[in-house]
């Protein structure tokens, strides 16, 4: 904590007020902070994938991540992709229509019938899916570079730790804020 927090720490009266300080103080630093960590590197990641797969392929990253996910689990709904990837499901069905219209996807009725479509990709697709799978693990060895093999592990198991903690964090309600009554 720095010099200006451990001051205005000393002027706080309730212990309510020094948590809520200390916890501010740790927010604002987002190099301490794991989940501002990931997000900004989440963010770049994705900032930085988007601008090379448009300009290499022709396709945003969210094209691509559809694209990668078809190619390991074909024959799947947009419903079950959107579950996959945990990305909203209208821009699901949005990447859907678009690859479909530059002919890498096809989309045909499931056998069970109802609204549900499967999804494969077509000769196009999986060459598509070649070139931005070579592309996506370089930027991941890029990514990694400096760091063991037995970091790169422990990497993704903590990670995985992570994504199995998810339902506990939003099964999370935070404390609805108090209203204060005008009398």
């Amino acid at each position: 904590m720095g010099h200006a927090a451990a001051r205005r720490l000393s002027r706080l009266d309730r212990p309510s007020d020094v948590i809520t300080a200390i916890m501010a103080d740790k927010l604002l630093r987002s190099e301490e902070f794991i989940l501002a960590l990931l997000t900004i590197v989440s963010n770049k990641l994705a900032s930085s994938a988007s601008v090379a797969y448009r300009t290499s392929f022709g396709v945003n990253a969210t094209e691509c991540r559809v694209i990668l996910t078809l190619a390991t689990h074909p024959g799947i709904s947009a419903q079950r992709i959107s579950e996959i990837i945990a990305f909203d499901k209208g821009l699901i069905s949005r990447t859907v229509r678009s690859l479909k219209k530059q002919k890498y996807i096809s989309v045909t009725p499931d056998e069970n019938g109802g609204r549900r479509t499967r999804l494969t990709l077509t000769s196009s697709g999986l060459d598509l899916n070649d070139r931005i799978a070579k592309a996506a693990l370089r930027r991941e060895h890029l990514l990694l570079s400096g760091f063991t093999a037995a970091e790169t592990r422990l990497m993704r198991a903590l990670l995985q730790r992570m994504l199995g903690n998810m339902a506990r964090v939003n099964a999370y309600k935070p404390e609805a804020r108090k209203r204060r009554s005008i009398r």
